[in-house]
């Protein structure tokens, strides 16, 4: 796993491990561009052909637990996509 390091309190992390082809991290980006959420910190890191993208999301937390499945859901569906995880910092 490549090391990365981001430093952000009491939001919502994604983390997200993708296949290393140009335009992966756009198809995440947009994902959450049309979700309509703000995107506070982010950070990628690669390794031969396996990226692992951390992204800290601006928004209330309740509000962020009612949609989290569907996040998850839409991030699974993604044909970059590895595995996906939320976290609430």
């Amino acid at each position: 796993m490549p090391n990365i390091s981001v430093k952000s309190y009491n939001s919502i992390r994604i983390l997200n491990i993708h296949k290393n082809i140009p335009g992966a991290v756009l198809k995440i980006n947009n994902l959450i561009k049309d979700l309509n959420l703000n995107i506070s910190n982010q950070s990628l890191s690669t390794k031969k052909e396996i990226g692992y993208c951390v992204i800290d999301i601006d928004i209330d937390i309740d509000i962020f637990k009612m949609i989290t499945p569907s996040v998850l859901e839409q991030l699974n569906q993604l044909d970059i996509n590895i595995k996906s995880r939320v976290l609430y910092i």
